[in-house]
Parts: structure tokens; sequence; C-alpha cells
């Protein structure tokens, strides 16, 4: 299993340098890897990383662990120091293929209870609504809920948001903050002109 601080050590470089010299014994072997992962990454599959380490340790006699390790690493620095090199762009194209998947399950083995998942399924003409959160290792949980505890659960969370950019260490995706501020300055609009049309009343 790929642990944590094994994903954000900084050595890639050294780490690229051992699989490279695996590759180079192999002819074809690009595309070999890249049917392993045909076969292994689907969204049905929730041992992929045990699937993809254990396949291409038998098959390429390397090490499946580490080469999983590149492809969900952050490889900015890899790219601009290494130009046009087969290997590498194999890591990128498995990446932007199969990253989010890999990464995904990779979460559910580590850290299974981990929060991936939130929606809220509102009823209309109520005042009681559904919400459905699930967990890495695919539990899924439902409660009911008010617009009055929505908001409440925003307030948390809006703290718990304050907190971890201001102490905690991130990695935030752009699309999920673009989503954040968008949904954000609605719901501040609504409230208020709700505030608004109660002035006064």
């Amino acid at each position: 299993m790929i642990s944590e601080e094994r994903i954000m050590n900084d050595n890639l470089e050294d780490l690229f340098e051992l699989i490279s010299n695996k590759f180079i014994k192999v002819e074809g072997i690009e595309d070999e890897v890249e049917n392993v992962f045909k076969t292994f990454v689907y969204p049905q599959n929730v041992d992929i990383i045990d699937d993809l380490i254990n396949q291409l340790q038998y098959q390429f006699n390397f090490s499946g662990m580490e080469f999983i390790q590149l492809i969900v690493s952050d490889r900015n620095q890899l790219n601009e120091k290494i130009k046009d090199n087969k290997i590498l762009n194999l890591i990128n194209i498995l990446d932007r293929k199969y990253g989010y998947l890999i990464k995904k399950n990779l979460v559910s083995k580590n850290k299974p209870f981990m929060f991936t998942e939130l929606q809220v399924n509102v009823e209309p003409s109520s005042s009681v609504h559904t919400l459905k959160i699930k967990r890495a290792d695919g539990e899924k949980f439902e409660c009911d809920i008010t617009a009055d505890g929505l908001l409440n659960l925003a307030g948390a969370v809006s703290g718990g948001i304050n907190l971890a950019l201001n102490t905690g260490i991130f990695n935030l995706n752009s699309v999920i903050i673009e989503n954040y501020q968008n949904n954000t300055e609605n719901v501040n609009e609504i409230i208020d002109r709700i505030i608004s049309n109660n002035v006064g009343k």
C-alpha cells in the first residue's frame, strides 16, 4: 500500500530514473502498460490499486507501487526538467485518463472514512429536505434537514474552511473553488433579499 508520506515525497526524479531503467529493458512496454490500466481501472473495480500493483509486478517485474506513486504525485517540476521523454509522456497520459479513479481508490484504501461526496435533495414546496453523505469506502448516509439546518451546517463548514486554509496543508481544485464561489455568491444574494424584505416588518 502507498502511504501518504510516500506520495508527498520530493524525490520524484530518482523514482522516475528507477522506473525508466526498468522500462528500457522491455521492447514495446509502453503499450503493454497502458493495456494493464485499461483492463483494471474502471469505476466498478474497488481493488484498482491492488490489481495494478500485482499485475505490473507480475508482468514487468518492477514495483507497481512506485509507478502508481509517479502517476498520483505532482510532476510539474519533473515535466519542466525532462522534455520529450516517452516514459514521462506515458505517465502523464495515464494520469489524465485514469488519475481520478486511481486517486479515489487510493483514498478509499488508505482513508476509508474520508468524506467524498455530499448531496442535498430539495423537495419543492416542503420545509424538509434530504442530506446525503458518502464516504471513501462507499458507505452512504442520509438524514432530513431544513433550510435553517442547512444554513447552520454551511456556517460550521465555512468556519472549518477558514481554519483549514489558514492552518492546514491543502491542494485545492480550481473547479471546486469556482463552484464554491458561485454557490456562495448566489446564497448570499438570496439571504440579502430576505433580510431586506424583512426590514421594518
